[in-house]
């Protein structure tokens, strides 16, 4: 967590996530394992963002937003652009296969 940043009340912060300068997490929220959050990124309250996904600067996550595991994000608001390779590439296909398992029994 870096400088200016908030986490809202009762949010999960799976390990291994990074939380640039001045992003706001709003309350109830969930990130899974691994998510990295851009600069001045906002997430509204009650929010699942996947495991290993990227939010990039400045983006603005939504009620509606629907999120996946290993997905690459940009906007406002957010959308899905493409896989995040660069960190997908460290996993098998099981891997991968029982990270986004995991992750949707944490948001049920």
């Amino acid at each position: 967590m870096l400088r200016g940043s908030h986490v809202g009340h009762d949010s999960l912060i799976s390990n291994n996530c990074v939380l640039s300068c001045n992003v706001l997490i709003g309350g109830h929220s969930i990130l899974g394992e691994g998510v990295n959050m851009g600069l001045g990124s906002i997430c509204h309250q009650f929010s699942k963002i996947g495991s290993y996904s990227m939010i990039g600067m400045g983006a603005i996550i939504t009620k509606k937003f629907e999120s996946k595991c290993f997905g690459v994000f940009v906007g406002n608001p957010a959308k899905y652009i493409k896989d995040n390779e660069h960190l997908k590439k460290n996993f098998t296909e099981e891997q991968i296969f029982e990270i986004d398992e995991i992750f949707q029994k944490i948001i049920l």
